[in-house]
């Protein structure tokens, strides 16, 4: 019987001690990680952002792949050339149109939980969460409708769709390769690339089978605000067709922000001009609809001081029914009663 010689043992000893090394050293670079991601999570309070916002979905989109769409937005500078917004857009749609013209012009607020959106100015659409309801006011058909949390009839941008900050587990992860202050890790489906010093996330990708990416998040020209917060100013949420194929994309440039700032007390609340049609849906089995008779400086106040001059007649139960139908036949008896023993006035002679 043949044993491994020394020199054989000493290879397998040593290939063993570097790889406990090699998986030590990765243990502690993704601990540093998820210390900087859960700092990042927990940095911004409050946030106010003015930013310029394309979306579209595929009949309007260029069948571009995965690499052309990261080259195009990812080259596109942005900040020394502000004509490359209408590149960008002019590449992405399947017919061109005007340069800009895709992009709105967007506002977000956000405070915990709560969250605003304005769409076009104060003459457009806004959708607010105050914590307890949703609301829509379309400024333009003077209308506004209210909804219960996690209702809503259109999506709202989140301060996640600026930046995503990857949860802050190392046990999640594995570092799969590394280059230029740069970490590639793999979770699962998902592919991050990091920044190895910083924690921010550049790009995450998510694949089938055979390597075909359907979701990719891309975020790039990071700028260091006060209170060594980083933020990207281009953002991208794309999704992709099992042939590759661009299906649906978003992609936000920050013009202007600012964090962990006291918002105005009234900035999650909604006003709302004299005549305005309000449509409550906050009670599924109470739906109903007002007009406001004086402008509000807060809809959804409004809409609660007035819920008991507008709601729905509820029909009886059966014990009530019941109970009506003894009162009703008891006073019948008792008018009879009344009536047959009434006295009788005598006959003039």
């Amino acid at each position: 019987m043949k044993y491994p010689s020394r020199f054989a043992c000493a290879a397998l000893a040593w290939l063993a001690v570097s790889g406990a090394l090699r998986s030590a050293e990765q243990d502690e670079r993704l601990v540093k990680l998820a210390a900087l991601w859960k700092s990042q999570r927990g940095e911004i309070a409050t946030a106010h952002i003015k930013y310029r916002l394309f979306r579209q979905g595929r009949n309007h989109l260029a069948p571009l792949s995965p690499q052309q769409v990261y080259d195009l937005v990812t080259s596109a500078n942005v900040a020394a050339r502000p004509d490359a917004l209408g590149r960008i857009a002019s590449k992405l749609l399947r017919k061109e149109g005007p340069e800009g013209g895709a992009w709105e012009k967007m506002e977000s607020f956000f405070e915990g939980s709560k969250s605003k959106e304005v769409m076009g100015g104060d003459a457009g659409m806004t959708q607010v969460f105050n914590g307890e309801a949703n609301v829509e006011a379309d400024r333009k058909n003077e209308q506004v409708m209210l909804f219960p949390p996690k209702v809503s009839r259109q999506y709202m941008v989140r301060l996640t769709d600026f930046r995503l900050v990857p949860p802050p587990d190392p046990e999640k992860f594995r570092i799969h390769s590394q280059g230029k202050g740069r970490l590639v890790l793999h979770a699962g489906a998902s592919e991050l690339t990091v920044s190895e010093t910083t924690g921010v996330l550049y790009r995450s990708t998510t694949r089938i089978q055979g390597g075909i990416i359907l979701q990719d998040v891309i975020q790039d020209a990071h700028v260091s605000y006060p209170g060594g917060i980083l933020f990207p100013s281009l953002a991208a949420q794309a999704k992709y067709t099992r042939a590759g194929a661009l299906s649906t994309i978003s992609v936000f440039w920050v013009d202007e922000a600012r964090f962990n700032v006291d918002l105005p007390k009234d900035t999650f609340a909604v006003t709302a001009p004299a005549k305005t049609n309000v449509f409550d849906q906050r009670e599924p089995s109470k739906v109903r609809n007002f007009t406001l008779p004086h402008p509000t400086a807060d809809v959804v106040k409004a809409a609660d001081a007035t819920a008991g001059l507008a709601e729905p007649a509820v029909r009886p139960s059966g014990s009530t029914r019941w109970v009506l139908l003894t009162v009703i036949a008891a006073c019948s008896v008792l008018l009879l009663l009344t009536w047959a023993l009434r006295p009788r006035q005598k006959a003039a002679a």
